[in-house]
């Protein structure tokens, strides 16, 4: 298992061999501020934990490329999946069309209820309105960080029928952990890992 020590950055990180067991049993030793990892290596469970914030789990099946990225609001509206996309164009020769994405289950539009400052910042990405309401009642806004990340990856270039996306909402959900709605919850964890030999 390798693990970041997730600081709702954009930034990312390629895991080597050296990097086996990072985090696996103490936060000490976790890949530090860092919210995407990825590696061509087999056997290594890359992970990421979840409880509201947007998991994105990917691999590239012509070059064996895997990995995982938490995107908290934070992380969206900093853009870490393009980026993190953009520098596996750049440095790892990594066609996005080869690309396949599993988006998990986050917190739902109805439950992410902000105010003015993050509405703005989602806003100034240019490609999310599609993704916020206004309940006029409240004054409040209601964005859908998970769609807003599955717009990011087709931006990036991931075709729309390579990536899968559960909807299931982790606060109203029974089996979910919510930090909006639980602060001591428990997290989710999402991983990915390329078996020996392939």
């Amino acid at each position: 298992f390798v693990c970041p020590c997730q600081s709702h950055s954009p930034n990312h990180y390629k895991v080597t061999l050296a990097d086996k067991g990072r985090g696996s049993d103490t936060m000490s030793t976790a890949i530090p501020d860092n919210d995407a990892l990825y590696t061509y290596e087999p056997d290594i469970v890359l992970c990421c934990f979840t409880a509201d914030c947007v998991p994105v789990v990917f691999y590239n099946e012509e070059t064996g490329l895997i990995g995982v990225i938490h995107s908290g609001w934070k992380g969206t509206v900093q853009e870490i999946t393009p980026k993190t996309f953009r520098h596996l164009m750049e440095s790892e020769e990594c066609n996005p069309v080869n690309v396949n994405v599993y988006i998990g289950a986050a917190l739902s539009r109805e439950k992410f209820e902000v105010d003015q400052d993050v509405y703005e910042k989602f806003k100034a990405l240019g490609y999310a309105d599609d993704f916020i309401s206004r309940n006029d009642k409240t004054g409040k806004y209601h964005i859908d960080n998970q769609l807003v990340v599955k717009k990011q990856c087709e931006l990036s270039g991931v075709a729309a029928d390579r990536i899968a996306t559960d909807r299931t909402c982790t606060y109203a959900s029974s089996g979910g952990f919510s930090y909006r709605q639980d602060k001591s919850c428990g997290r989710h964890l999402a991983f990915i890992m390329k078996k020996g030999g392939r």
